[in-house]
């Protein structure tokens, strides 16, 4: 299996891969967060700030606004993910934004990639819906509550002043969230307010998502999430500009089940996207040029369509040269239709005071660009779709 494992790398090696690896790495910089702001947290934390405000009707009505927003970009993954877009174009201080855009891309991906040419064959229609059902319950989770958050900061900056942020406990933001946002206020920390904001959606998710018995059942225990993991599908990519062509960063993810292991996962894909700058300037080139649909075509079109009736090549080609597309990737529209947003989770989970603990640094890894791992690993799954065709 390693001989396999080594021979099929060899196969399908981009050999520029170490080459831009060593360009990414030239210019790397640090986005650690300031001690200033950590004792800051820690202060704010301590004050009795979280009972909730009387306000006037012009604030009342401020409030309507953002839950009336909120829930109408809520309604499906493309829509979420141009938000992101859109609200980090116009502050690109919340660096957030841009990551929670980039992941939120994935997620669409994961979607569309359930009623694709790769997994279709493998997961039944029943789990189909489960694995959907999954991915849009926590993506919907997250933008429900970070959203909120985000449209308050814009309402701070347009009045000039911190009173919307006592609208936060009105809108079921967790009192942790509370105390950041006003760290952040004083000390403009954008790595603090990013590692914030993750630690905050990982918590948020843990009980109704990750701990739900159904999706533990018929997600985690799948053989089909075991064997993705195993071929590295798994793996959250950005797509990246760089001299004129698209490439691929990423990391290979799993350890979903605990909320100390996503929020490194967090961090990590925070560093890798914002410690590049060469990376963060393609990253951003990329998404601003290309309007997210889910569908995989979106980066690689040479490889992926979005039409079934134009996947015209029938066999694999090289992940590096222009030919016709042979896998099926739909957009979200063809592939699932809008879920009614759930309602946020009310109860809040700050009450481990150990959770400032987590705001540590996570390190960039050695391959910053995976072009030619992603295209190993899209081969075996491909390799092995045509085993199970000729056996069943």
């Amino acid at each position: 299996m390693y001989r396999l494992k080594s021979f099929l790398e060899w196969m399908f090696k981009d050999p520029s891969q170490d080459e831009h690896n060593q360009l990414l790495k030239k210019k790397k910089v640090k986005t650690g967060v300031k001690m200033e702001s950590l004792h800051r947290l820690k202060e704010e934390l301590t004050k009795e700030i979280y009972q909730p405000a009387v306000t006037f009707q012009e604030d009342r009505e401020r409030i309507r606004a953002i839950r009336e927003t909120t829930r109408g970009l809520n309604r499906n993954n493309v829509i979420r993910t141009e938000a992101y877009l859109s609200f980090y174009n116009k502050h690109p201080e919340v660096h957030w934004a841009f990551l929670a855009h980039m992941v939120s891309r994935n997620g669409g991906w994961n979607m569309t990639d359930l009623k694709g040419s790769l997994l279709q064959a493998f997961i039944p229609k029943k789990d189909q819906i489960h694995y959907f059902q999954f991915l849009e319950k926590a993506n919907q989770l997250i933008f429900d509550d970070a959203y909120f958050q985000l449209l308050v900061y814009e309402q701070v900056k347009q009045m000039g002043d911190d009173r919307p942020l006592s609208y936060l406990p009105l809108l079921n933001v967790s009192r942790f969230m509370c105390a950041v946002w006003r760290t952040f206020l004083a000390t403009g920390d954008s790595a603090f307010l990013t590692i914030g904001l993750i630690i905050n959606e990982q918590h948020l998710i843990e009980k109704p998502v990750i701990q739900h018995p159904v999706f533990h059942e018929t997600v985690f225990k799948s053989w089909q999430f075991q064997l993705q993991d195993l071929l590295s599908l798994t793996r959250v990519i950005f797509p990246y500009e760089l001299k004129g062509r698209i490439r691929l960063s990423g990391l290979t993810v799993s350890s979903f089940d605990e909320v100390s292991e996503r929020i490194t996962i967090g961090k990590k894909l925070y560093s890798l996207l914002f410690d590049t700058p060469l990376l963060t300037v393609g990253a951003l080139s990329f998404a601003n040029k290309v309007p997210h649909t889910a569908s995989r075509s979106d980066y690689w079109p040479h490889m992926f369509s979005k039409n079934r009736e134009s996947v015209t090549g029938k066999e694999w080609h090289s992940c590096f040269e222009n030919a016709d597309p042979f896998l099926y990737s739909p957009v979200l529209t063809d592939a699932w239709s809008d879920k009614k947003p759930v309602a946020s989770y009310k109860k809040d989970w700050f009450h481990n005071t150990k959770v400032p603990d987590y705001f540590s640094s996570a390190s960039v890894p050695g391959n910053i660009d995976v072009t030619s791992d992603y295209c190993e690993a899209l081969r075996q799954m491909v390799l092995l779709k045509e085993a199970k065709s000729a056996v069943f």
